[in-house]
C-alpha cells in the first residue's frame, strides 16, 4: 500500500470516529505523524461535561489513528512520546484513544496499557456507531469492563503503587551507604512489590551494584552456606559487566569450604568501586523453619554468620555493602540461639515489618482505581472497605473487585456508598476473603508457630493491664491485629480467616499455608490465588446448579409435568450408567452432578439456559478450562495457566451475576 493510500485511509477512519464522537468529544487538533515508519493521524479531543464525568478525566485526550491490519506495542511507544512533547499540562498522562482496523486488537492494546498504566480506549474504526447513544455505550463497555483491582503478582508500574512510595525511595537512599534492612510481612501484603520498586529506583537513579538472590527457587534453597556464598559471588562479578548494573544468584557449580568461601567473596566484593547490594527475597526458604529442606536447621547459622564477616570486613575497608532480607517470618532473626548455639542474624538483621496501608492510603487507592472503571466510591465505602480488610492491599483490591464484577456496566459512573455494597462487601469478607485470610495466617504460623496459641488467647480474651509480650507486639507489627483503647480490635477479615484456621486445626485438615516437604516451591507460590480462585468456582458451581434446576423445574411446570419429570429430564442429560447412582429428589439431584456431567445437562438444555449464557461453545470452551483444577489433580502450572482459569471462571460468574 503506498503513502497516498494510507493517508486516505486514515483519513476515512478519522472521519468515522468523528461522526460518533461529535456530541461527545470537542477537535481540538487533527494533524498527520510519523513514528518508526509508522504513519498516524493524531487528535487532540476534549471531553464535553458528561463525557468528562464518565472518564474521570479534566483535560484532553490524545487520540491515535493506525491502519495497521495487526496492531503492535510500538503504537504505544508513539502515543508516550508525542503525550511528553505536548504543552505541559495539555493532555491525560494516563488516558488514551485508538482509533484502528484490527479485528483482534482490543484486548492486545488494553493489556499494553495497563502494563504502562495507561487506560487505553481502543475503537474498531468499521464498528464506530453514529448514533451517540450507542457511541457512549461502546466507550462505556471499552472503559469500565476493565478490573483495575485485578492484581496476580507483585505491582511493577509506579501509577498502580499506592501508599509505600516514599518508603522505597528513603530505602533506596539509605543502600547507598552500606545498610542491613529487612521487608518482614504476611504474604500478599506488599513485600516483592517493594523490593521490586526499591530495585528499580537503584538501576535508575544511583551508580551502585545490584545482586538479587530469590531463595524460593530450587536452584537457591537446595545449596548449602558455602554454595549460596559462591553463587553470591559469581553474580557480583555478573552485576559488575551487566550494562544494568545488576544479576541474580544461580546456583554455584561447586564450593570449597564455607571459610574459604567467605573469604573468596570479601575479596571480590572489594574490587568493586561502587556501592553493592545483595537482596534476598523469600528468605523463609532457607531458615530452620524451611518448608522444602530440613538442612537449613543446620546451614542457617553459617551462612549469616559469614555474611555477617564480609559486611563488618568491607564496612571496615570503606566499601559499601548493604544486605535487604525479605519474607514472612521474623523468628529466626529475633531468636537469641540456635540448637544452643548464638544466632548470627540476632541484632545483624533488624525485625523491621512490613505491615497494612496506612488508611488514607487505602482509601485512596480505592477511589482511584475505582474512577477507571466507573465506581465512584465515597469516603465513608473506601474507608469501611479498608477496615473490613484490615488495610492489607491485595485483600481490599479483591474485595473491590468483587464489587466491580457485581456491578453492571450500564449506567456508569456510578456513585458506591456503603449502604449500597455493605451486604456485598460481607459476603466477600465471609468466603473469598476468609479463604485469604485462612491462607495468610496458616502460613505465618506454620513458620512462626509461637505465634498461632498467643494470637487466639489475644482474640479470645481482653489483653491484662500489663504491658504485651513481645509475640503480642509481633503480632500487632504484622497488621491481624490492633489495639485501640487498651482493646485488641481484629478486622472482620482476620476473623473470618482466623476461624476458619481453627476450624482446619480441628478438623485434622493442613493448618499450613506453606507447602509439604514433599511438594515443589512452585505450589506455594500460588497458594493464595489458588485458594481464592478455588473458593470462586465453588460459589460459581452452585449457583449454575441451582440455577439450571430452576430453569428446568419451571418449564416441566409449565408443561403441567411433576417432580419425577424434573429427575428425569436431568437424568436424560447425564451417562445412563450414572442413572442408578442419582437421587430421587429433585431437590438433590443436581447437588449429586459432577462439574462435566453439569455441562453436558447445561448442553442438552440450551434452549433454557441459552438467553442467560449467551454462546454455547463458549460456554463449553470455559468450563473445559474451570474443570483443569491444578489444586486437585496436582497439575503443573504457571501464570498464564492461572489466568486463562481465572478469565473462564469470570465468564460464568459475570452471567451468573445477572441473575
Amino acid at each position: 500500500m503506498n503513502q497516498e493510500q494510507i493517508d486516505a485511509d486514515l483519513l476515512r477512519m478519522e472521519a468515522a470516529f468523528k461522526i460518533g464522537a461529535s456530541h461527545h468529544f470537542e477537535i481540538t487538533l487533527s494533524e498527520a505523524r510519523a513514528f518508526e515508519k509508522g504513519s498516524y493521524r493524531t487528535l487532540f479531543v476534549k471531553p464535553k461535561k458528561r463525557m468528562a464525568r464518565m472518564l474521570g478525566v479534566h483535560r484532553e485526550i490524545l487520540a491515535l489513528v493506525t491502519n495497521f491490519p495487526e496492531q503492535q506495542a510500538r503504537v504505544l511507544g508513539a502515543a508516550r512520546e508525542w503525550m511528553a512533547r505536548a504543552p505541559a499540562a495539555r493532555l491525560e498522562p494516563h488516558h488514551l484513544i485508538i482509533i484502528h482496523l484490527d479485528e483482534r486488537g482490543n484486548a492486545k492494546l488494553r493489556d499494553w496499557g495497563r502494563e504502562l498504566g495507561i487506560t487505553v480506549i481502543p475503537i474498531l474504526a468499521d464498528r464506530c456507531p453514529e448514533d451517540p447513544r450507542a457511541f457512549e455505550r461502546m466507550l462505556a463497555d471499552e472503559i469500565f469492563q476493565w478490573d483495575p483491582f485485578e492484581v496476580t503478582g507483585p505491582v511493577a508500574h509506579d501509577a498502580h503503587f499506592y501508599g509505600r512510595k516514599q518508603e522505597a525511595l528513603q530505602m533506596a537512599q539509605r543502600l547507598q551507604t552500606g545498610q542491613i534492612l529487612s521487608l518482614l510481612g504476611v504474604r500478599k501484603v506488599g513485600k516483592t512489590s517493594v523490593l521490586n520498586r526499591v530495585v528499580a529506583r537503584c538501576i535508575e537513579h544511583h551508580d551502585c551494584e545490584i545482586v538479587m538472590m530469590d531463595c524460593s527457587q530450587d536452584a537457591v534453597w537446595a545449596g548449602t552456606a558455602a554454595e549460596i556464598l559462591a553463587a553470591v559471588r559469581g553474580a557480583v562479578v555478573d552485576a559488575r559487566t551487566s550494562p544494568r548494573r545488576y544479576a541474580s544468584v544461580a546456583r554455584a557449580p561447586g564450593a570449597s569450604g564455607i571459610a574459604s568461601e567467605a573469604a573468596a567473596l570479601v575479596a571480590e566484593v572489594l574490587k568493586g568501586n561502587r556501592p553493592l547490594m545483595l537482596f534476598v527475597d523469600e528468605v523463609d526458604y532457607v531458615t530452620p523453619s524451611s518448608p522444602t529442606a530440613p538442612h537449613w536447621k543446620n546451614e542457617f547459622n553459617p551462612l549469616w554468620r559469614n555474611l555477617r564477616a564480609v559486611y563488618q570486613e568491607t564496612a571496615r575497608q570503606g566499601r559499601p555493602f548493604s544486605i535487604v532480607v525479605s519474607g514472612v517470618s521474623s523468628k529466626w532473626f529475633s531468636a537469641e540461639r540456635i540448637d544452643g548455639v548464638e544466632n548470627a542474624a540476632l541484632s545483624f538483621v533488624p525485625e523491621t515489618f512490613l505491615g497494612p496501608l496506612a488508611l488514607a492510603a487505602s482509601v485512596t487507592m480505592i477511589r482511584e482505581l475505582g474512577a477507571q472503571c466507573g465506581l465512584t466510591f465515597d469516603k465513608d465505602a473506601a474507608e469501611r472497605i479498608s477496615k473490613a480488610c484490615a488495610c492489607m492491599p491485595f485483600w481490599v483490591r479483591r474485595a473491590c473487585s468483587a464489587v466491580h464484577k457485581a456491578t453492571e456496566l450500564e449506567g456508569r459512573p456510578v456513585s458506591v456508598t456503603w449502604e449500597r455494597i455493605e451486604t456485598l462487601v460481607s459476603d466477600f469478607v465471609a468466603t473469598e476473603g476468609a479463604e485469604l485470610s485462612r491462607v495468610a495466617i496458616s502460613h505465618l504460623f506454620s513458620v512462626f508457630p509461637e505465634l498461632g496459641p498467643v494470637c487466639e488467647a489475644a482474640i479470645r480474651t481482653p489483653p491484662l493491664a500489663t504491658s504485651p509480650s513481645r509475640f503480642e507486639r509481633v503480632i500487632e507489627k504484622y497488621g491481624i491485629l490492633a489495639m485501640e483503647g487498651g482493646n485488641y480490635v481484629v478486622p472482620p477479615i482476620v476473623s473470618s480467616g482466623f476461624a476458619a484456621y481453627q476450624s482446619d486445626s480441628k478438623t485434622g485438615a493442613a493448618n499450613s499455608g506453606a507447602p509439604p516437604k514433599t511438594e515443589t516451591a512452585e505450589f506455594s507460590e500460588w497458594a493464595e490465588d489458588l485458594a481464592v480462585v478455588g473458593m470462586r468456582r465453588n460459589v460459581m458451581e452452585s449457583k449454575l446448579r441451582k440455577v439450571l434446576l430452576g430453569l428446568i423445574r419451571a418449564d416441566v411446570l409449565a408443561k403441567k409435568g411433576g417432580a419425577s419429570a424434573v429427575v428425569d429430564r436431568v437424568r436424560a442429560g447425564v451417562p445412563s450408567e450414572r442413572h442408578r447412582g442419582l437421587p430421587t429428589d429433585p431437590d438433590q439431584i443436581a447437588d449429586k452432578l459432577f462439574w462435566l456431567e453439569l455441562l453436558q445437562l447445561a448442553d442438552k438444555e440450551w434452549a433454557l439456559l441459552g438467553p442467560l449464557l449467551g454462546d454455547r461453545n463458549d460456554m463449553l470452551q470455559h468450563g473445559k478450562v474451570v474443570n483443569e483444577r491444578p489444586d486437585a489433580h496436582a497439575k503443573k502450572f504457571d501464570a498464564a495457566d492461572l489466568a486463562l482459569w481465572r478469565r473462564s471462571l469470570q465468564w460464568f460468574e459475570e452471567r451468573l451475576a445477572k441473575l
